[in-house]
């Protein structure tokens, strides 16, 4: 649990809630709005979140439908960017979040896993000579800027620098 109290995120998740009902009333009643779309988006709640992402944002939201039950749900394009710049701020707070519960060390072994034993991940070794530029790079990802040799330093203090090195050489013999 990473129990975000960010004020932002708290304030906006109510956005958050009325997308995610919109998005229900899209995948199981073909667009219609039902009984908890009608109650939320005519909620205080609701309300206080878009005046307070309006606050934020220096601008209006786009006009969210609100309708009775039964009817359809009509969306523009500008709510589409809204609720993608809702998730995007919602994100950053969440990955901000995850990064302080991870930690130093939390974070060095997850950027070891992704980067040198993980076969899927975009950011994968392949185009690196030695484990600490890998594990370098994965962690600017996430706005972690450590130079090679801090990683290497950091990656001995933890006791987790041979493990990267086999893993690095198991995988890429090459290097």
């Amino acid at each position: 649990d990473l129990n975000i109290s960010d004020p932002d995120f708290v304030k906006l998740k109510p956005l958050f809630h009325y997308f995610r009902t919109v998005r229900n009333c899209f995948g199981h009643s073909n667009g219609s709005a039902n009984q908890e779309y009608v109650n939320y988006s005519t909620s205080t709640e609701f309300s206080n979140a878009i005046l307070y992402w309006n606050l934020l944002s220096n601008n209006d939201a786009p006009i969210l439908p609100v309708v009775s039950i039964g009817n359809k749900i009509d969306l523009h394009v500008t709510n589409s960017i809204h609720a993608s710049a809702l998730c995007y701020k919602l994100g950053s707070i969440i990955n901000d979040a995850l990064v302080t519960k991870l930690g130093d060390e939390g974070m060095i072994r997850m950027a070891i896993y992704y980067s040198t034993q993980c076969s899927y991940h975009k950011y994968q070794a392949n185009n690196h000579k030695h484990a600490e530029n890998a594990v370098a790079n994965f962690l600017r990802k996430y706005n972690i800027n450590q130079k090679k040799d801090q990683t290497r330093i950091d990656m001995v203090n933890y006791g987790l620098w041979g493990d990267c090195k086999l893993h690095f050489r198991g995988k890429y013999p090459q290097h």
